[in-house]
């Protein structure tokens, strides 16, 4: 019985398998990060997002989302090694 409810897709499961998707294709993954930069627009001025949305408010509910980047890395890459 154990196998079995563990073989289930569960929340957690669902996001882990559409974050492998995403990391799984480097176009993907940055476009994925271009949205991603959008929170900053949710920000309050300390740049930090106190509440999201369910299901991210389970994780909002004991802490802050931290600080989004201004830039990406791979962004701060390209224009740095030059």
């Amino acid at each position: 019985q154990a196998v079995r409810a563990r073989s289930k897709r569960n929340p957690e499961a669902l996001a882990m398998a559409g974050a492998a998707w995403m990391f799984r294709d480097p176009q993907r993954y940055e476009t994925a990060q271009r949205i991603g930069a959008l929170a900053r627009f949710f920000a309050g001025g300390d740049g930090r997002i106190k509440r999201l949305p369910w299901p991210g408010s389970k994780w909002t509910d004991s802490r802050d989302v931290p600080e989004v980047p201004r830039e990406s890395f791979r962004a701060w890459w390209r224009r740095h090694r030059g």
